[in-house]
């Protein structure tokens, strides 16, 4: 059976709120209930285990899946005797890729809608629409905050840190290699060129899953026709058993005003199948230099593990082995991973202020929104964490065991961090009916001035605070308290103890808003709204007051034992191998040409099949290159660069069609 679940009371300004909660009991390592092993188990024998087919779109949707195939009927059985069922907690999809989560939301008793039905849960893969925003509800609940692209745009995120380094110094937002955006800093990168020579690695800055990314020895390589974000290529990173490899962690934001972040305990460690070698006459090979997974995949000798309890082996490994690893080699791997803290904690601090300005313009109730963010992180032979990207939509395809594993625990414990509100259809039929949606202070803070006034907190007075908290910083409070208890897997790295102590001054000390800009200090951050410092009430009541026990729980010798503990479920994951069935050329002929015939018609395809269909074509350039002679490999990919690669320019000069190395054939 799934996870148990159960109906969770409060209360927000005097209006009764059932939260909806599946607790789930933890054992001493990341053990996870049997719910959840029956989710994997359905999945994997729905999905079968092949990953070569898999692909994904600009924010890592993954087109091999058939994501609009209906759920099972043991799923739909499961949760009909869930609290969601019975309250009729409903979800909605937009250009996403949902075989995992619509498994776990229909085992839990959510139901799906399509179209302009209403809904409790929305989860997209692509920003969310304005008007979408405004319009939402106090019991809606949607999966990105508005203007996140200042943190998952490689431009916009690495001009924010820029700004930081030059407000608060260098030292202190170290955590990006130097970067210029072409072409308008080029005069600034050829004079960094002649200062430190290359390598450089090339990014275009919208876009994912390592498309794109390309390696130079001199910037006089890089096209000049197009926006992209030139990086100092770190040529010293960490390896395993020689070969290189960057970490997938899994970053919560549940607020931002406060500030609220997670980090969820377990991450994927990817490894590039070409042991490293930092000679320039490699730099071409992207299995060597890249560690993304839907580029080695393709080569010959990428192994995956078919076993989820095998966490280290083949190419795909979990951040806890990697942490384990390095311990039996003596690294310090506590400040490894407190360095990470760190490095997130102040990628999030500097794209801070424009979100909170977005979210007061555009979000009517302070918990509409939370975000799941995946950081990319290099880690150098230092150990020294380096921020590559942040990623809007982390990839929650399952490719292997071990995918499976660590996603489906994560989205479960994600829902149950942040809570979907449980309110009847009486309720939200109220809610949908008002005129004027209902207003919290996250678009509009409405505090008294005499009360604000009076209630800003010291937290070096060890005295309580007799002064009693406004109505809505008791939200706020009892807000984070319950989200922390419902935390499952997620460890909260901002607030802690010691935050306002490393970061308090980064914050404006009179509304606690993050400060990116110069022009802000001093100044009234939207004057329209009264001065608060949510960030420090909630330090002041979280961890200066009351018994020390309330926060030794989150300190930093718990936080790293988290981390390093494997994540165990209770029993194995069997998974499936797909039955391969011959395809016929002549139905793939007479396929082709009724959909020819189709668009020659007027017919139009959706994003989803137009992402299928190409996915389909490079499949069958894929099995050319690996079943046709080596010699032609390079006539055919010419070829299909100048068909249909447009303006793609190939970062690699094939020069001797005779003589190809192995390095070269392995990739398929």
């Amino acid at each position: 059976m799934p996870a148990s679940s159960h109906i969770n009371s409060t209360e927000s300004d005097g209006d009764e709120q059932v939260q909806y909660n599946e607790k789930k009991s933890r054992k001493p390592h990341k053990s996870k209930h049997s719910g959840i092993i029956e989710i994997e188990v359905n999945l994997n024998k729905e999905s079968g285990y092949d990953s070569a087919t898999a692909s994904q779109s600009n924010t890592e949707i993954n087109t091999s899946e058939e994501d609009h195939g209906g759920s099972s009927e043991e799923d739909n059985e499961c949760g009909v005797n869930m609290p969601a069922h019975q309250l009729k907690i409903t979800y909605k999809f937009i250009q996403t890729e949902t075989k995992l989560l619509r498994k776990i939301f229909n085992v839990h008793g959510l139901t799906e809608v399509q179209g302009d039905s209403n809904f409790n849960l929305l989860w997209t893969g692509v920003h969310m629409k304005l008007d979408t925003l405004r319009n939402l509800t106090l019991y809606q609940r949607v999966n990105h905050f508005p203007r996140s692209y200042e943190l998952t745009r490689k431009d916009r995120l690495y001009k924010n840190i820029e700004r930081m380094q030059h407000l608060r110094g260098m030292k202190h937002f170290d955590i990006v290699p130097q970067s210029f955006i072409l072409p308008l800093e080029s005069r600034d990168l050829l004079f960094a060129h002649n200062k430190h020579r290359g390598p450089w690695i090339v990014k275009p800055a919208a876009s994912s899953r390592g498309r794109g990314i390309f390696i130079v020895n001199s910037p006089d390589q890089i096209p000049q026709d197009e926006q992209v974000l030139v990086s100092k290529y770190i040529v010293d990173p960490l390896c395993i058993d020689g070969h290189k490899c960057d970490l997938r962690v899994y970053v919560l934001v549940t607020s931002f005003d406060p500030l609220i972040i997670y980090l969820y305990e377990e991450g994927i460690v990817r490894l590039a199948t070409v042991r490293y070698d930092r000679n320039a006459d490699n730099l071409w090979n992207p299995c060597m230099h890249l560690c993304n997974y839907s580029i080695n995949k393709y080569h010959s000798d990428y192994i995956r593990s078919s076993d989820a309890q095998d966490e280290d082996v083949g190419h795909k490994w979990t951040l806890s082995a990697l942490l384990r690893h390095l311990k039996l080699q003596g690294c310090d791997t506590h400040l490894l991973m407190l360095n990470i803290e760190d490095l997130i904690i102040k990628a999030v601090l500097a794209c801070a202020q424009t979100i909170i300005s977005a979210c007061r313009m555009f979000v009517p109730n302070v918990n509409n929104c939370f975000e799941l963010y995946g950081f990319d992180i290099l880690i150098d032979n230092t150990l020294k964490p380096w921020l590559l990207e942040v990623n809007l939509s982390p990839s929650m395809g399952v490719d292997s065991p071990l995918d499976t594993k660590v996603k489906a625990c994560l989205v479960t414990d994600l829902l149950t961090c942040v809570g979907i509100p449980a309110y009847t259809p009486e309720m939200r039929t109220h809610y949908d009916g008002k005129s004027s949606r209902l207003r919290s202070s996250s678009c509009q803070r409405q505090i008294d001035t005499t009360e604000s006034s009076v209630t800003v907190r010291s937290t070096k007075s060890k005295k309580k605070p007799v002064i009693p908290l406004t109505q809505e910083e008791q939200r706020i409070l009892r807000s984070a308290r319950l989200q922390y208890t419902r935390r499952g897997g997620f460890v909260r790295i901002f607030p802690t103890d010691d935050t306002m102590q490393r970061y308090g001054n980064f914050l404006d000390p009179a509304n606690g808003i993050p400060i990116s800009t110069p022009n802000v200090q001093g100044q009234t951050f939207q004057a329209l709204v009264n001065q608060h410092n949510y960030n420090q009430m909630l330090h002041s009541n979280l961890f200066c007051t009351g018994p020390r026990t309330s926060k030794d729980d989150n300190s930093q010798e718990n936080r790293i034992k988290q981390y390093e503990r494997a994540l165990e479920t209770d029993s194995e994951i069997p998974f499936l191998k797909k039955q391969n069935f011959e395809k016929c050329e002549e139905e793939g002929r007479r396929l082709r040409k009724q959909m020819l015939k189709k668009i020659g018609s007027g017919s139009t395809l959706t994003h989803f099949q137009a992402r299928q269909t190409f996915s389909l074509y490079l499949e069958s350039v894929l099995r050319r290159l690996t079943q046709d002679p080596k010699d032609s490999h390079e006539k055919i990919i010419i070829k299909f660069l100048n068909k249909y690669g447009g303006g793609v320019k190939p970062p690699v000069l094939f020069r001797n069609s005779q003589n190809i190395s192995k390095a070269r054939s392995a990739m398929s």
